[in-house]
Order: C-alpha cells, then structure tokens, then sequence
C-alpha cells in the first residue's frame, strides 16, 4: 500500500480552492479546518465513514472494482485538500449537492 497526498499538498491555492467550491460558508469552513491525518488500509468505500470526513452526508456511487487500499497521512492538511488527494487516486468525481432552498445536502461520489 501506498501513502498519498503530494499531489494535494503541492497545488496552487487556486487549484485546491476552486474544488467542492460552495458559498455555504459552514461547509467551507469544515472544508478548510486543517488537521493531522493516518488513515491507513482504506478503500474508496471506507474512507468516506472515517474521522474526519464522516461529519458530512455522502452519496457512493462508485465502481467497486476500485477497492484497492490506500494510506493517506499528513500533519496538517485540511479536508478539501484530502478530499482532492482522495479525489485524483481512485479517479473519482465529488460534487456537492443542494436542496431546493440552497444548502447543501451531501457530497456526491462517482466513479470517472
């Protein structure tokens, strides 16, 4: 298994900031929270259920034949940031979805 997050890391300001983009700003601020991360031995399945990306609704719709584990460490990191890394290693496409009045409801998973 291997450990992801350079490519997280290493993007512009721009670049992380333009994922999950919302004006919501309860989600942003739980997007941007900075934390220390060891998530290890996890699949795309998993990892949605896990501390600390558990606190938001999320809707799979992935392929399972992506299981394969990955770690996912960092010592300070946000979540927008691990969603991403999570985002380009299995190829999977994250939007947030809204409800009639505007706020958002969940965050949908798809397979690419």
């Amino acid at each position: 298994m291997e450990a992801i997050l350079e490519e997280a890391l290493s993007l512009d300001e721009n670049g992380i900031e333009s994922f999950l983009r919302t004006d919501y700003e309860p989600l942003v601020k739980w997007l941007d929270e900075r934390f220390e991360v060891e998530l290890t031995a996890m699949t795309p399945s998993q990892i949605f259920d896990a501390v600390p990306l558990n606190d938001v609704n999320y809707e799979l719709r992935i392929d399972p034949a992506r299981a394969t584990k990955a770690n996912f460490q960092a010592s300070s990191i946000s979540r927008r940031e691990l969603l991403k890394s999570i985002s380009d290693h299995w190829g999977l496409h994250l939007e947030i979805k809204y409800d009639d009045g505007g706020l958002p409801t969940a965050v949908q998973v798809t397979s690419r």
